[in-house]
């Protein structure tokens, strides 16, 4: 005891300022020990985050490539539809996906032929020009969808809407095909509004 006193004389400390220098290195002993822990939790919380903004980009991203593959489709069904109706002059079959309204023309011209009619060549011209013209924008639409141009896709979608219109005066049951692809459009372009939000969240959690 008496030289527990003396070492704490000798270093100019009552046994009361002692107790309270030991207590407060016991107490930064236990915050250095427990540093390590909370890095590790930090990481742990880091990277549950970062996987779930993973899993929620990856998600939208598969709306943004449907979308995008919906629209190519249509216009290569479209260029298929229109090219099969201008050389065999056969309009009897069709992929319903396609766009109505370039098909009827090329339709047209088809029948026209078969009936015998005088038809000039400048119809087949026109035909397929308005079938090329309508396929190449669809497609060109189609692969900026999935470059995640929002504008792409609503333009697509209001395009293939008229189309829609024009099938349903002519076809109406198979109009359900093109009202199931532009949902699927509508649901590309949610995507790519809220894949450009992720990317904000993203941007000002880094900051």
């Amino acid at each position: 005891m008496r030289n527990s006193r003396m070492s704490h004389d000798s270093e100019g400390l009552s046994p009361k300022q002692a107790s309270t220098t030991d207590g407060n290195r016991t107490e930064s002993g236990r915050d250095s020990r427990s540093e390590p822990v909370r890095h590790d939790r930090d990481e742990v919380s880091a990277f549950i985050e970062r996987k779930i903004a993973h899993l929620r980009e990856s998600h939208v991203m598969r709306w943004i490539t449907m979308a995008g593959a919906m629209i190519i489709l249509i216009g290569a069904l479209t260029f298929l539809n229109d090219m099969v109706a201008i050389i065999t002059t056969n309009y009897g079959f069709y992929f319903v996906a396609g766009l109505w309204s370039t098909f009827l023309v090329s339709a047209g011209s088809a029948e026209a032929y078969r009936q015998g009619l005088p038809v000039s060549p400048t119809l087949d011209t026109v035909a397929f020009v308005f079938t090329i013209v309508a396929a190449g924008v669809f497609v060109f639409l189609g692969v900026l969808t999935i470059k995640r141009r929002v504008w792409s896709s609503i333009v697509a979608l209001v395009l293939y809407a008229i189309d829609t219109i024009v099938l349903l005066m002519f076809d109406p049951k198979w109009a359900i095909v093109h009202v199931i692809l532009m949902y699927l459009i509508y649901k590309g372009i949610r995507a790519t509004k809220r894949y450009a939000e992720l990317t904000t969240e993203s941007q000002t959690a880094d900051l």
